[in-house]
């Protein structure tokens, strides 16, 4: 009993924080579907009632005619009202569905583009994040489904109750006294299946990777060439029966609790009808109350069963709850707006170390990159590069130290920066989307543009559809691009914003043939017109090409200059650039 009453208080708990996520729905579209779900509940009963009469009627030879008549008709209307109100009562709740999952993914958008961005580093966010995108939208829509079916199901059982008190008082009492055990075992069923989900969730969780592992296109390559398929089937197969062990095991536990508590309930029911029919052969009531008994009983039954199953899934939304709490709590960027006057970065005595680490990434940088500068940032693999790339962007807050833009701290400056400062990220995204999307996004640009545009990505001619033609492989018309096509769109993507003060590049010439990182070198300076440019590369020959090159390793500067002076000194940047050279002669 305690576990019910635990339960409770959860439930109550749930339908308060329910009612704050759905508090920008429209009421009135709410209300309009309870009222529905009402006279649903109270329609079936009363069409049970009269198909009853029905019975009755049709079993006296001396009914008038005139009264079948009219029982009939009432009879026919009142199926033809119960239908007409579900098919409102559906239409309803597609609507009421499609504002909510909007309602939802807004609020968990909004809140994605606002967090600090260091948060996802941290596995426990991450995971939280992982969850409340999956689960939480679902859950919801199915629990707020669950508390209207519950509202009916409660109506509908009063009302066969109510109907069946006029036959005998005492049968609602001893059908209600049947059901009772079965409620109990299945609250406590249903707790020892959550309990055995979250033991099991890792292991689920393995299969679901290793069954990604097999089915993914980009992974077939891989598994052919490896011959790795019925290796990794056998794996599936093992954790599979790890988890089936397991299910089994609470499954055969749970049938014979099952068969015990029907064996008790149906005993009642049986002993019931039999009942029915002593008073019936003893003329005491009509095949017309038999049948409404036997009805009545279904029924009642289902209700209860469905009133159970609604309960504890109303309980257990508490735990995603519990998610959404945390997740709407989780520390945002500040936004505040001012007009930037000055574009120098300024990087004073920063550090910097990812949540759940004790590593310095970055340590004690300082740098100072004036408005209009080239800067290249080159140096080993692992050595900060693109951990400073984000603390420059803004993404990534210095844990020690602070970054600046101008004599403003940038962390508090993020919304103006942002729409100042441009990047080609080393991932970035590709769009299953047409080709302009891709590069436009939501921009509008004048065909003038555009043309240019085609006209610089001369493979975009190749494509019927040109700037149309959708790619990805998502759909039928859908085109794969390479490597190097896929990195000049997203060139353009960076190249294409405007209002642009600061261009961060991270490898823009990594997939690119050597043509194409010619042209990139001979139009460097119309690239950074009236910009400032931040470039990580690996190809050194690019760094020639900008004021000043930064040298990384270990999450420090170790060296800064010219292309020239680094070269005289002798020291890391002279290495690499000569290690690469090399192979050039």
């Amino acid at each position: 009993m305690k576990g019910i009453r635990i339960n409770m208080k959860k439930i109550k708990n749930n339908l308060l924080s329910l009612r704050i996520i759905l508090k920008e729905l429209e009421y009135k579209h709410v209300f309009a579907w309870i009222t529905l779900i009402f006279f649903v509940a109270i329609l079936t009963p009363c069409i049970t009632w009269l198909y009853k009469l029905l019975i009755d009627y049709f079993s006296h030879e001396n009914t008038s005619p005139v009264n079948i008549i009219l029982l009939v008709v009432i009879y026919v209307i009142a199926q033809f009202l119960q239908e007409s109100i579900e098919n409102l009562q559906s239409n309803f709740a597609v609507k009421l569905n499609y504002r909510l999952n909007n309602r939802i993914n807004y609020v968990i958008n909004k809140k994605l583009s606002v967090i600090r961005a260091e948060l996802y580093e941290d596995k426990a966010v991450f995971d939280l994040i992982s969850r409340v995108r999956e689960n939480i939208t679902f859950e919801t829509i199915n629990t707020f489904g669950n508390v209207l079916a519950l509202f009916m199901m409660i109506i509908t059982t009063i009302s066969y109750i109510g109907i069946i008190s006029t036959i005998n008082c005492y049968l609602p009492i001893i059908i209600t006294c049947s059901l009772v055990p079965y409620c109990i075992l299945f609250f406590f069923q249903q707790r020892k299946k959550y309990e055995q989900n979250v033991e099991l969730s890792d292991k689920r969780r393995y299969v679901n990777y290793l069954n990604s592992v097999l089915t993914e296109r980009e992974n077939a390559k891989d598994i052919r060439t490896f011959e790795s398929l019925d290796y990794i089937k056998g794996k599936v197969q093992k954790e599979r029966e790890k988890v089936y062990i397991v299910e089994k095991r609470l499954a055969i536990k749970q049938l014979r609790e099952n068969i015990l508590v029907n064996i008790f309930q149906y005993g009642i029911i049986g002993t019931t009808l039999f009942w029915g029919y002593c008073k019936y052969r003893d003329g005491n009531i009509t095949l017309g109350d038999i049948m409404l008994i036997i009805t009545a009983l279904q029924g009642i039954i289902s209700s209860f069963s469905s009133i159970a199953d609604n309960f504890m899934s109303m309980s257990d939304f508490s735990f995603n709850l519990k998610d959404w709490k945390t997740f709407i709590d989780l520390e945002e960027e500040p936004l505040i707006n001012i007009d930037l006057k000055s574009f120098d970065l300024q990087l004073e005595n920063v550090s910097f170390v990812y949540p759940g680490s004790e590593k310095k990434v970055l340590n004690n940088i300082n740098l100072h990159i004036k408005e209009g500068e080239k800067v290249a940032i080159v140096g080993e693999n692992g050595s900060g590069k693109t951990t400073l790339l984000y603390l420059l962007l803004g993404i990534y807050e210095p844990t020690t130290g602070v970054v600046k833009i101008g004599k403003e701290n940038l962390q508090n400056v993020l919304r103006d920066y942002r729409k100042k400062v441009s990047c080609l990220f080393q991932d970035y995204i590709k769009y299953q989307m047409s080709i302009e999307d891709n590069v436009f996004l939501n921009r509008q640009i004048s065909k003038k543009y555009i043309n240019k545009f085609v006209e610089k990505n001369d493979f975009i001619k190749n494509f019927p559809e040109m700037e149309k033609t959708m790619l990805g492989k998502i759909n039928d018309l859908g085109i794969e691009l390479s490597g190097g096509q896929w990195q000049k769109l997203a060139i353009s993507r960076a190249l294409v914003k405007p209002e642009t003060k600061i261009l961060i590049m991270d490898e823009p010439v990594a997939s690119l043939d050597p043509k194409s990182e010619n042209d990139l070198y001979i139009n460097f300076d119309d690239i950074c017109q009236k910009k400032s440019l931040i470039l990580i590369s690996h190809r050194l020959g690019v760094t020639r090409l900008c004021d000043k090159i930064i040298v990384m390793k270990e999450g420090r500067i170790i060296e800064q200059g010219s292309h020239n002076q680094l070269m005289a000194v002798k020291g890391e940047y002279y290495k690499m650039f000569t290690a690469q050279q090399q192979f050039y002669k």
